[in-house]
């Protein structure tokens, strides 16, 4: 998690939100599950999920990638950017999981 929000906040994402401890609030929902870090950048929200990679394909890893991929931002109708966090063994499979969720890879940033 705090390689996700590191990353995040090297990229100049201002972090609001983030689950595992660290000393943020808790993410709110984005469609049906709350993702492991929010903020935003230059008014845009940036949504970020961590994966151990063995979970790439698990229903609740599906739906969630699936939803936070096409949430859209309201004055443009574009995806936010989502961020997926993963071990590198797993980054290739990473961008393929979020495609066979349905998820669009618009505004996908996997970082290993």
């Amino acid at each position: 998690m705090a390689s996700l929000v590191g990353w995040m906040q090297q990229e100049g994402v201002a972090v609001t939100h983030a689950s595992g401890g660290l000393d943020f609030p808790d993410p709110y929902k984005i469609g049906r599950h709350e993702p492991d870090a929010l903020g935003t950048r230059d008014g845009v929200v940036w949504i970020g999920e961590a994966k151990i990679g063995s979970d790439l394909s698990d229903q609740t890893s599906q739906q969630q990638f699936a939803d936070f991929s096409q949430q859209q931002m309201s004055d443009s109708g574009s995806p936010c950017p989502f961020v997926l966090c993963v071990p590198q063994a797993f980054a290739n499979e990473a961008m393929s999981a979020v495609t066979a969720a349905g998820g669009s890879t618009e505004n996908l940033t996997v970082i290993a």
